[in-house]
């Protein structure tokens, strides 16, 4: 029992300064620059717009991406919707090398598979401390609200996916903080 205790000691080490090196690593080679790209049908003014928040919020270099269409292999057919996870992995090969980051802004439903659902609708998605995030502006619209409103809704989940690739994870002190989990609730309501 002291022997295992004793390799597994010598294991931990080495892993904990790997961990350390690899996200160490991360920070010296972020360099701010984040590409927008929109996935199939999706207004050029929300596009357009969305870069100026993102830059204007965390002082980033966002360069616009030209328009891709939606990849069919991330399509559900079940629900007519895209599966986030699957975009997340089409955008890992489709950025750019000059580029830190993506962000993918699309028009149509995405979804996860959760604990308790095959398929579960969300706003956006990101790998934490990745690369990568898309954003849907499907159910931020779903109730046709203002233009102030939907902008805002829009720039919350944009800003929050950003941070979860800047390795920033889900807040639970405050509901006004940007980081927290909408539970599939618009982040204003």
């Amino acid at each position: 029992m002291k022997q295992r205790k004793y390799w597994l000691g010598l294991l931990i080490v080495p892993v904990g300064l790997l961990i350390w090196v690899i996200l160490y690593y991360n920070q010296l080679t972020f360099k701010g620059k984040i590409g927008l790209v929109p996935l199939g049908q999706i207004p050029s003014g929300q596009v357009h717009w969305l870069k100026k928040e993102i830059e204007d919020f965390y002082h980033f270099s966002v360069t616009l991406l030209p328009r891709q269409p939606l990849p069919e292999p991330a399509f559900y057919r079940p629900r007519n919707r895209y599966k986030a996870d699957l975009l997340l992995e089409y955008l890992q090969g489709i950025k750019p090398a000059g580029e830190d980051k993506i962000i993918a802004l699309v028009q149509k439903d995405i979804s996860v598979k959760t604990d308790t659902h095959e398929d579960w609708g969300i706003m956006g998605l990101a790998w934490l401390g990745g690369s990568c995030c898309v954003v849907s502006t499907f159910r931020l619209d779903k109730d046709h609200p203002a233009k102030a409103k939907f902008n805002e809704r829009l720039a919350k989940v944009a800003l929050h996916e950003v941070g979860h690739t800047l390795g920033l994870e889900h807040c639970s002190q405050s509901i006004y903080c940007l980081m927290n989990d909408a539970r599939g609730v618009y982040p204003d309501d």
